[in-house]
């Protein structure tokens, strides 16, 4: 019963047949009403005069413009929830054929982040199995070493993180390639779908909370390079930074957190909740 009375015909259904028991309360006054409206103010039950009809039936023009008022009203109520009818619909087939391949592209992503396998070279110049984790801290102790450069050259920021990440993107491009495309392809059809924003940005989400923290450093850090140029514009209106790392062990700034300051609008991390 409950679910009857949620579906989304019912105010059509309500508008429609209040429509026609206007129309019946018109057409039953224009051929009964007046004479039994006479009757009751002459107080007469024989045959009545035209007089007495006419003096009745001048009522009738005005109560005709109140029924056919009604009968609008009720006309513009149906036509008022068959379109919000037919949105509600619409949405719900965007959203069935939206979602299939939304989380289609989420699962192949997480199976391309489970097989990643990165490698770089140790102190021994010898090439050694990382994963996604070790691969983030590798850049990050690059950045750190130049970190004192970038504090004091702020021209030269972009470019030493560039170079830190380039070092390891130059070695893992088939993997680590496949890795951000498919990223990218997720935010990318959450953008271009004819679902509301409010919709859009719940469905960023659901995928930005599948991103560790290394994984949002590597994104950051590939969004600098010419590469990672229409992941950023993503980045940016999806908030999908909003995780990283703000502070280190000593209170102060991370990487990321300058980063972000220095290359990122201040939507791509805005404040965590």
């Amino acid at each position: 019963m409950r679910h009857l009375l949620r579906h989304p015909l019912l105010p059509i259904v309500f508008g429609i047949v209040a429509t026609f028991a206007l129309i019946g309360v018109w057409l039953w006054w224009a051929v009964t009403g007046v004479e039994w409206v006479a009757r009751l103010r002459v107080g007469s039950y024989g045959s009545l005069t035209i007089e007495q009809l006419g003096q009745t039936g001048d009522l009738f023009g005005g109560i005709s413009a109140l029924f056919a008022a009604l009968a609008f009203m009720g006309v513009a109520i149906g036509a008022y929830y068959q379109n919000k009818t037919w949105r509600i619909v619409e949405l719900q087939h965007v959203q069935q054929s939206f979602e299939p391949l939304f989380f289609q592209l989420l699962t192949l992503h997480r199976q391309i982040a489970s097989e990643l396998r990165l490698h770089r070279m140790n102190e021994y110049d010898q090439r050694e199995q990382i994963d996604l984790g070790m691969a983030a801290e590798t850049v990050r102790e690059d950045v750190s070493y130049f970190w004192s450069a970038l504090v004091k050259d702020a021209a030269g920021n972009k470019k030493f993180a560039y170079a830190a990440y380039d070092r390891l993107y130059s070695r893992n491009e088939s993997t680590l390639g496949p890795y951000f495309r498919s990223m990218y392809h997720i935010f990318a059809l959450v953008d271009r779908s004819r679902l509301p924003q409010a919709e859009k940005d719940q469905y960023a989400h659901i995928a930005r909370a599948l991103l560790s923290a290394d994984a949002l450093f590597l994104l950051l850090v590939n969004c600098l390079t010419d590469r990672g140029l229409g992941l950023k514009h993503l980045v940016e209106k999806y908030g999908l930074l909003k995780h990283v790392r703000r502070l280190d062990d000593g209170g102060g700034p991370t990487h990321e957190a300058l980063l972000i300051e220095w290359y990122f609008d201040s939507a791509a991390a805005p404040n965590a909740a």
